[in-house]
């Protein structure tokens, strides 16, 4: 599958500010949902199914490359002053 950028989310220090749009370009079929990312004060945590299953991880915001639960892509997060950017890639 190749390889589509889905989230860019910004986190302020002590607040979470969410993205209002967006544009996802893909070829091929959708043959399971998107993970779902649920961002609190200090932490964001992303769901992902698979084949039925669901698995949570803690996505760290110490900018260290990271993996999605069941290897379904990789996270990245950027920092910028107070503004962290996560950047989900799907393989």
């Amino acid at each position: 599958m190749k390889k589509v950028l889905v989230l860019m989310s910004g986190l302020l220090f002590a607040q979470a500010s969410v993205a209002d749009g967006g544009t996802i370009n893909f070829i091929g079929a959708i043959t399971e949902p998107a993970c779902t990312t649920r961002t609190y004060s200090h932490q964001t945590v992303m769901q992902c199914s698979q084949n039925g299953r669901e698995k949570a991880r803690e996505i760290k915001l110490n900018a260290q490359p990271q993996t999605l639960p069941f290897q379904l892509g990789d996270v990245s997060v950027k920092s910028s002053g107070n503004i962290k950017s996560i950047q989900v890639v799907y393989r």
